[in-house]
Formats: C-alpha cells, structure tokens, sequence
C-alpha cells in the first residue's frame, strides 16, 4: 500500500466484494502478520495457524458496520490479541516491536505459498457476503434519501439519483410523481422488508429498528398507492410523519450497522 489515497481505494473495493482487492490486501498485509506471529510462537506451523485466524478475522472486521479503514493497525492489533491467546501477551509485544523493524529493512517473513493458497480460496465467499452487505447498506441509505426528500420543507433542494430541481420550479404533483416512481421503480418497500426480517432480535433489542422500518415501509406504500390528485396535501402529511419519527436518520443508522 503505497500511498494513503490507494489504500483507502483498495479498501473501498474490498468493503464492495472485490476479490482481486482482497486478494491485494492479503498479500500487502500477510507478511507483516505472519512475520510477528513466527517472531513470537518461533515455528512456522503455529506461525501459520495464527495467521489464517488473523486474517479470517480481518475479512469479519471489514464487514462491520463503521469500518474506520485503519486496517494495518486493526491488523497489528488483532495479531496481538491471537498470539497472546495462543503464547504470551509479552511474547507478542516483543514481536510487534521487532515486525515494524523488519519491515523498514525488507526483512519480513514471506507466507507461506500453501497457507497463502489456502486463504485465497476462501475468498469468493467472503467477497460474495461483502458484495451482499455493500448492496443492502447502498439500497437502505437510497430508501432513507427518499424519505429525506418526502421531508424536505419547501425550498429545499431535491436530488434522486439523476433529478435534481429545486422545489421552488418544481410542482407539488411533479415532485410527488417523482417520489412514487422512485418508491416503485426500486421497489423500496421490499428493501425495508428485507432488512426488517433480517433484525436478528426486532421484538427486544433491534425493537426501536424494527419500529422505524415498519413506519418508512408504511409510509412508501402510501407514496406508491396514493393518487395524483391532492399531490400537495400527501407531501405534507408524508413531511410530517417522516419527521416526526425521525425516520430518515433511523434508516441511515441502521445501514451503516449493516
């Protein structure tokens, strides 16, 4: 990783499930925790052992939500914690000093070609989960947009996808015509049902998610079933409800939980 703008670049893609830029990561990353795991255990097979719990680790640490893409030092941080597991907490300090010493001579431990291998065929799974959670987070933050724009007070600036206008030339049946083509041309009700279902606990503590899912799926179906007629009066009771429950700044939270 040479500059911080083509990290930030390789980790934007591997965050969207690209394989070739997990497949980069490994191997800009991997020597690095290899060569603190064989510094600190001394042999090359539970050298090997830790690194692949690292790594796949690593790959879970991407798919978090509010990934902060510092991921050389969560790297260094999760070695830590795995070799004080399996050896000594002083043993792994120890050898994260003498790794940073490694790498500015060009003295790093190569992995291993059959551990490598071995992690590079797990890839596509772990890119196809990455791939799977970049489309739902991408679909809910559009829904929550949605929203934003059924809230907006008159004067506001509209922006979906490629329309943009102000409302001050747009015409309220105009704008509410774009909305409901949004809301079903993306089938937006769907995606919130999706991630309703997907709550692993939405009656005890995803209860408030789960609450502010079923009101923005309620609130579309109105959008997408409402007439034109009366396009003024639907935009201001849409308004209201969206800002009463808050509900644009709940779906943009519960996307990047994802």
């Amino acid at each position: 990783m040479k500059t911080v703008r083509a990290e930030r670049a390789m980790l934007w893609r591997c965050r969207r499930g690209d394989a070739e830029a997990l497949s980069v990561l490994l191997y800009s990353l991997g020597d690095e925790i290899y060569t603190i795991a064989w510094l600190a255990l001394g042999e090359e097979a539970a050298a090997g052992e830790a690194t692949a719990a690292v790594w796949r680790r690593l790959l879970v640490v991407l798919a978090r939500p509010w990934f902060n893409g510092q991921i050389r030092q969560r790297a260094r941080v999760l070695a830590y914690r795995e070799i004080g597991r399996r050896g000594s907490v002083r043993a792994a300090r120890k050898a994260l000093r003498q790794e940073l010493a490694a790498a500015k001579a060009g003295d790093l431990r190569r992995v291993p070609e059959p551990l490598a291998q071995e992690l590079l065929s797990e890839l596509p799974g772990h890119a196809q989960l990455l791939k799977e959670k970049s489309t739902r987070r991408t679909r809910l933050k559009r829904t929550g947009l949605v929203l934003m724009v059924a809230g907006f007070s008159v004067g506001g600036f509209v922006l979906i996808g490629t329309y943009s206008r102000t409302l001050a030339s747009a015409t309220p049946a105009l704008l509410f015509q774009t909305l409901q083509q949004e809301v079903a041309g993306r089938n937006l009700v769907a995606v919130l049902r999706d991630a309703l279902e997907d709550l692993p606990d939405p009656e005890g503590r995803n209860q408030a998610e789960a609450q502010a899912l079923e009101q923005a799926g309620l609130i579309l179906e109105e959008i997408a079933n409402a007439p034109d007629r009366g396009a003024l009066d639907n935009m201001q009771y849409i308004r209201e409800r969206v800002e009463k429950g808050n509900l644009t700044e709940e779906l943009f939270f519960l996307a990047d939980k994802i």
